[in-house]
């Protein structure tokens, strides 16, 4: 009998011992996980240098630097690949251009307006020139205006070199997660330099005016596009593109190299945009 209780006493204190360390063991990997989140957090922050201008929209720092613009095995428009240097730093949208900023700048609600968080769509190119117009009118310290080509390749890449920035389904609204409808910004993940949405959602308009063998003859540095055209780029793809694909016109339009034109007045659904604001001389970033 007092065998049998000593056992029992042993086994009581083993499992006291067993149970102390295991909520030691818990309390650990709690510190670690949120240690981990603080500094996941941190370098996020770090890394996406988010500056505000006057009415509240985000923009993250692009830094100058070199990038292989296009794509070897792409569509004909994407090559040859050619090496550019973007020579200046900027800022570019965190996001598309929201429909309730649309409304603060143009003092309307846009065409089927679905919130203040939802992307404008339904606004062509000259129209996005107007809302750039009178976003410059504010003089805030800032120079707005659409991305040029290069400028976008660069920024949606964000370093990186295969087909996407990222994997799509962490990055990017399309036909098979969408539902085939546009989603508020800035739902899915950024891309490594903090920008939503490059990829996706809805078609980004860029400054230039496009032309199919336009890399044969481009600049390599700072490159503006031609100098005349009847149709400007778009960039990205939109939330009813197909993704990841393999056919006989090399693949989706949501690749990084994917390149496609719009009329200057043409209106749809999938298509919108988002700015570059710059510095102006003297006047540092407000």
């Amino acid at each position: 009998m007092q065998l049998l209780e000593r056992l029992q006493q042993i086994r009581r204190k083993l499992l006291i011992v067993v149970g102390v360390l295991l909520a030691v063991l818990v309390v650990l990997i709690a510190v670690i996980v949120v240690v981990g989140l603080f500094l996941w957090s941190s370098d996020s922050r770090k890394a996406a240098q988010i500056k505000k201008n006057r009415i509240g929209m985000e923009f993250v720092t692009v830094p100058a630097g070199s990038f292989a613009m296009g794509s070897a095995t792409g569509r004909n428009n994407e090559k040859p690949v050619h090496r550019i240097t973007i020579t200046q730093g900027f800022l570019m949208g965190r996001y598309e251009v929201t429909a309730g900023e649309w409304k603060t700048v143009m003092n309307r609600e846009p065409n089927s307006f679905k919130g203040d968080l939802f992307p404008v769509q339904f606004v062509s190119w000259n129209e996005a020139q107007v809302f750039i117009r009178k976003l410059n009118q504010m003089n805030d310290g800032y120079s707005y205006r659409l991305p040029t080509e290069a400028e976008w390749e660069y920024a949606c890449r964000a370093g990186t070199t295969g087909e996407y920035a990222d994997d799509l389904n962490w990055i990017a609204w399309y036909d098979i997660n969408s539902d085939f409808k546009v989603h508020k910004v800035g739902y899915k993940h950024p891309n490594a330099w903090g920008l939503y949405d490059m990829e996706g959602n809805l078609w980004e308009y860029c400054q230039d005016w496009y032309s199919e063998d336009y890399y044969s003859q481009s600049s390599g540095t700072d490159p503006q596009g031609p100098a005349s055209g009847q149709q400007r780029v778009q960039r990205g793809g939109s939330f009813s593109d197909l993704g990841p694909m393999s056919n006989e016109d090399h693949g989706s339009n949501l690749r990084s190299t994917a390149r496609s034109r719009t009329g200057p007045d043409g209106i749809l659904d999938n298509q919108g945009f988002r700015i570059v604001a710059v510095a102006l001389t003297n006047q540092g970033d407000r």
